[in-house]
């Protein structure tokens, strides 16, 4: 599937949407007709200077709601939307539950939130640790609107480049190296200000790998923070993974353990080496109790498969 069809899988596009943050690659351009609202912390003209030295900006669009901070119900009234798109959003809003319960509260009955996330494995991210459940509920507790101190520091300690570029495919090898350093992370303790350095420093807040983020939000839903909980997933493609949820949702179908054995898999899926011949689909086929078990066919072999002998091909 192409990562357009991925993003809107089941989405009811004839009915009203919104998408979050489209800056200057939306999803669902206006231009093409999409029924789209889109809000964003910019205008499109603010989102212009920011890009235009990076960017195509003629693919930037007006945008229809500039958020300050406020609820998503005070800014769009009695509107509701039937789907809402934040691509590669939530790492960057230092509170997701507040996000997402946002996001809930301008939805309709039957509408869906479709999640475009960054893959730690493929990113600047590397080497950074995932997100604890625990840190975004504080987070939330806090009311926290800006990056603190320590998500500064960590940032400019471990961001890193992969041979000069900050997001690579699976199995890219190369030499990796620090893209800021000490000297970055000592002005922003000396002046205790995370935006010591760049004004608009914007860093990825929460770090996810897939299993990660589907564990935890079903914890979230499970906690009562969350009414929304998983409807759809599609596993990483390049280096992004795409997460849907609504108020339907059947939640991931996997036994926590499982999940738990599945988001270490993961962590650490570079140092794992397929047989030779290995395909994902075949494994499935000639393994059905595995994909009735919704498991990830190369978690599974390098798991459970090799050690039972399991037929790969």
């Amino acid at each position: 599937m192409e990562r357009e069809q991925i993003i809107l899988h089941g989405l009811d596009l004839e009915r009203p949407g919104l998408e979050i943050g489209p800056s200057h690659r939306p999803v669902v351009p206006k231009r093409s007709g999409y029924d789209v609202t889109t809000l964003d912390s910019c205008t499109a003209e603010e989102l212009r200077r920011k890009y235009r030295d990076d960017v195509d900006i003629s693919q930037i669009e007006e945008v229809d709601l500039v958020w300050h901070g406020e609820s998503y119900i005070d800014l769009v009234g009695d509107r509701r939307f039937a789907w809402i798109i934040a691509s590669h959003v939530i790492e960057h809003v230092p509170d997701l539950i507040g996000l997402l319960q946002s996001c809930e509260s301008i939805l309709t009955d039957d509408g869906v939130i479709s999640l475009v996330i960054p893959d730690k494995r493929y990113s600047f991210d590397y080497y950074r640790p995932i997100s604890s459940i625990g840190s975004v509920i504080d987070a939330h507790l806090d009311h926290r609107v800006e990056p603190s101190v320590g998500d500064a520091i960590d940032y400019y300690l471990s961001t890193v480049r992969r041979s000069g570029v900050g997001a690579w495919y699976k199995g890219f090898h190369g030499d990796d190296e620090i893209v800021h350093g000490i000297d970055q992370a000592r002005i922003v303790a000396k002046q205790q200000d995370p935006y010591a350095v760049f004004d608009q420093f914007d860093p990825h807040l929460w770090i996810f790998v897939p299993q990660s983020l589907r564990l935890m939000l079903e914890d979230l839903f499970d906690l009562g923070y969350l009414g929304v909980r998983e409807c759809y997933f599609h596993p990483t493609t390049t280096t992004e993974f795409y997460l849907q949820l609504s108020r339907g949702g059947a939640g991931n179908p996997m036994e926590r353990i499982d999940a738990l054995k599945q988001q270490r898999y993961e962590l650490f899926d570079d140092s794992y080496v397929l047989p030779e011949g290995f395909d994902r689909e075949r494994y499935l086929e000639l393994n059905p109790d595995v994909a009735e078990a919704h498991l990830d066919p190369t978690f599974h072999w390098l798991t459970y498969g090799a050690i039972e002998g399991r037929p790969y091909r």
